[in-house]
């Protein structure tokens, strides 16, 4: 009975995804937060958290991600990550 839910469940969750892909290609506009602007540039910037074992002690991960975006194909950026922990 387990199998059958895990299975039922991945493939529903793979046809709505591929739904949600289909709707996307349909339309040829581009549709951003700011609306559409002349140039190709952007930018963004990604943040994260996370949990980690550091030599058997637990460990809290943050990242930080932020990149240049040139003609909607090429990104030049940088990541961190930093870890903290109780010693």
């Amino acid at each position: 009975m387990k199998k059958v839910l895990i299975s039922f469940s991945a493939i529903l969750l793979l046809t709505l995804v591929s739904t949600a892909q289909n709707d996307s290609i349909r339309s040829s506009e581009i549709k951003t937060l700011f609306g559409n602007r002349d140039h190709s540039n952007g930018w963004y910037v990604g943040l994260g958290g996370g949990y980690s074992q550091i030599d058997g002690h637990n460990a809290f991960t943050t990242s930080f991600r932020s990149a240049w975006i040139i003609n909607h194909s090429f990104a030049i950026g940088l990541a961190a990550t930093g870890f903290s922990n109780d010693l």
